[in-house]
């Protein structure tokens, strides 16, 4: 087969796979819920416990660890740029190596970020029912 023809091929078998998985995972929860009833089970019960699930309290800061995470990516793809331009750095690794590298330490400097403003956070907390002059807010 020609890649001309493979060019086509690709998108078709693509979404065939995508819409028979659909309809596999409705069939097994269909199944699963008809188990269920035949076992005396509330199916209903499964559907709270992942609802509670997703609304647990979401860690505020996650953003910032995002941020950070993609700007060091972003540094490891420049600088890993730039360095191949240089004779000795013009090997396949180092851009590769600069976005994984720069990419844990964005991790590791929103990581201490947010670790801080936490730590703020709770500081602000105790001290929320203190006027500025120390009085008590009544």
């Amino acid at each position: 087969m020609r890649p001309e023809q493979l060019v086509f091929l690709v998108p078709i078998i693509g979404s065939i796979g995508f819409f028979t998985m659909i309809i596999f995972m409705r069939s097994y929860a269909h199944r699963e819920r008809m188990t269920m009833i035949e076992r005396g089970m509330d199916p209903g019960g499964i559907k709270e416990i992942f609802q509670n699930r997703s609304r647990r309290e979401r860690d505020p800061h996650r953003p910032i660890r995002f941020g950070f995470m993609a700007v060091g990516v972003g540094v490891g793809l420049f600088v890993g740029n730039f360095l191949r331009s240089i004779p000795f750095f013009d090997r396949g690794g180092t851009v590769a190596g600069l976005v994984f590298i720069c990419g844990g330490l964005g991790l590791l400097a929103g990581y201490f970020t947010a670790y801080g403003m936490k730590k703020g956070d709770a500081q602000n907390d105790k001290h929320t029912d203190m006027s500025d002059d120390g009085d008590p807010i009544i």
